[in-house]
């Protein structure tokens, strides 16, 4: 019996990453749900371009679990710009890391004439 070829067995971890479970914290945002379809679409496919560039159900778990925690130091619409940036710019990850801090939620604040304060 022929072994599947790597492309063959990309598509199916590709759609056993993009069937895991969304986070609770993240269902709460559908904009951060139906971006993170977007970005399983776009890591499906490139898994099945690019060999070195994987996406499993470890993977996944692992990106969604980095959504979670973003969530509880920046604002919603922050994570969403980054998703997007990383869905334009043809990542392999969303980098949720490099977020700057001064867009984390609790660490903005504003001076009597409403501009940020850093």
């Amino acid at each position: 019996m022929a072994k599947p070829s790597w492309q063959a067995q990309a598509k199916i971890e590709s759609g056993l990453a993009s069937s895991v479970e969304i986070d609770m914290m993240v269902a709460q945002h559908p904009e951060l749900v139906a971006l993170w379809c977007e970005w399983c679409g776009w890591r499906s496919d490139l898994a099945q371009l690019e060999k070195l560039k994987p996406w499993t159900p470890r993977a996944a778990r692992i990106e969604m679990g980095n959504i979670a925690r973003a969530l509880q130091v920046h604002f919603p619409n922050v994570i969403a710009d980054q998703m997007r940036s990383a869905i334009v710019g043809n990542w392999h990850g969303l980098n949720l890391h490099h977020i700057r801090q001064q867009y984390a939620g609790g660490t903005v604040g504003t001076d009597l004439n409403n501009r940020p304060a850093w």
